[in-house]
């Protein structure tokens, strides 16, 4: 080897020391290097909790090692949870309606390190519910209705829903609903429960009429009655008012508006099985015939009526008569005792007034609790009539039963137009439930009257 080479070596190795700091020949080592950091697996991971089927919060308990507890009420992700197995125990809920249970109510799920494990709980109900909606009554009466099946029976009132019934069939049953002397039913219902579900049921009350009848019943009860009939003349059109149930509507319209003015009293009213008992006759005589007796053709239908065996021989027993004929010269007439003897007031329906209209252009209340019309009016005049309504000794008394000084009053009668819209309003002729003067008839206290 040349000698100039071992001096280039060293000067190489010289300035590879000054710029590198490392050593020369055979000890030379490259740059120094950081080691990585080392890495270890994690030791926690996470537990989904999927809760299914639940309309209110459930109730779910999540346990394991080390004392950990976690109450669950809907769907939850728990995380940094300690790998390794946890127990989900589920219990049953209940809402408002329905029973929920858990289709598994316990089981282990392993969480494994930095993985997220699920543990589905899913509910079903076990029961169903019952809605009642209710239509048809008086807005201050309260339905009846029983509900039974499945073991069980419930009473509810007027729209009400039944909650966690046992699936099964079950019987609705609307108890009839009396209101001044008459009555309200609905038809019975069956209806299958379901779990999980709300099923419904429409209980519509209607004003019950009886079957037509032309001979008398047994009455419900016994006392002073007010029975009604609906007369047709051998000739007039039977247009079946005593089955359609418009005779019930009207005189419940001005029975409900009697209780208004007198502190809840009304009249008793002959009924069978709780219904209004309408008296249907088909008179032997023609409406000419009657129009021409005149004045006198309330007797005539009295007289009638009581060959016919109608009319009671008992005195407790008063008498309104819807006549399918006419008068002259009103739409209404009755007896006025004892000054003019008899049990029977009539409403022609198709009567005259002169200078007004016919009776037959007014309409009968639509419904039991609407207000009352004309027509309402009359029968409710005439009725009063026969209780001996207005004295001739009441301070007020002007005509023939009538009051003449306020056209306000139900029993006025005068010149000037009749607008009916109170009863006895000075609370002295004919209506005090205080008293009366001797002599004076007085509607709080006849024996017709049903007192609250």
């Amino acid at each position: 080897m040349p000698r100039h080479s071992r001096s280039c070596w060293s000067a190489t190795c010289a300035l590879a020391f000054l710029f590198f700091g490392g050593a020369c020949g055979g000890d030379r080592v490259g740059p120094s290097a950081e080691l990585p950091t080392p890495s270890f697996p994690p030791l926690t991971g996470s537990l989904d909790v999927v809760v299914n089927g639940l309309s209110v919060d459930g109730a779910i308990r999540v346990s394991g090692p080390g004392g950990f507890v976690r109450t669950i009420t809907a769907s939850t992700l728990l995380t940094g949870l300690p790998a390794t197995t946890y127990s989900v125990v589920a219990t049953a809920v209940q809402s408002a309606l329905y029973d929920f249970v858990p289709t598994t109510a316990e089981f282990l799920v392993t969480i494994g390190a930095g993985f997220t494990s699920t543990a589905t709980v899913t509910y079903v109900a076990t029961s169903g519910a019952l809605t009642i909606t209710t239509s048809g009554l008086p807005p201050e009466k309260i339905a009846n209705i029983t509900v039974t099946g499945a073991g069980t029976t419930t009473t509810v009132a007027t729209n009400e829903t039944i909650g966690r019934l046992k699936p099964g069939v079950y019987s609705v049953t609307a108890q009839s609903v009396p209101d001044v002397s008459l009555r309200y039913t609905a038809p019975n219902a069956v209806v299958t429960i379901v779990a999980g579900a709300t099923r419904s049921v429409f209980t519509d009350y209607r004003m019950t009429a009886a079957a037509r009848t032309t001979s008398d019943r047994p009455d419900d009860a016994n006392g002073a009655q007010l029975k009604v009939l609906y007369a047709v003349p051998s000739d007039g059109t039977d247009r079946g008012l005593d089955t359609a149930g418009v005779l019930q509507r009207s005189i419940s319209s001005w029975q409900r508006w009697l209780a208004t003015q007198t502190g809840g009293r009304y009249l008793r009213l002959e009924t069978v099985g709780g219904s209004l008992d309408v008296l249907f006759v088909r008179l032997s005589r023609p409406d000419l015939v009657y129009r021409n007796y005149g004045a006198a053709i309330r007797d005539s239908l009295e007289k009638d009526l009581t060959e016919l065996g109608v009319i009671a021989e008992s005195l407790q027993k008063i008498y309104l008569v819807y006549y399918e004929g006419g008068h002259k010269d009103r739409c209404g007439s009755a007896a006025w005792p004892p000054l003019l003897p008899g049990r029977v007031a009539a409403v022609y329906l198709h009567g005259s007034i002169i200078g007004g209209p016919n009776c037959n252009t007014n309409l009968f209340a639509s419904t039991g609790t609407s207000s009352p019309g004309y027509l309402e009016f009359v029968a409710m005049h005439e009725v009063l009539h026969l209780l001996g309504l207005v004295s001739v000794n009441a301070p007020d008394h002007g005509l023939s039963g009538h009051l003449t000084t306020d056209p306000s009053d139900v029993m006025y009668a005068g010149t000037a137009p009749w607008t009916p819209s109170r009863l006895d309003p000075s609370r002295r002729n004919y209506f005090n439930p205080a008293g009366l003067p001797i002599g004076v008839a007085n509607f709080a206290t006849s024996p017709f009257v049903v007192t609250p």
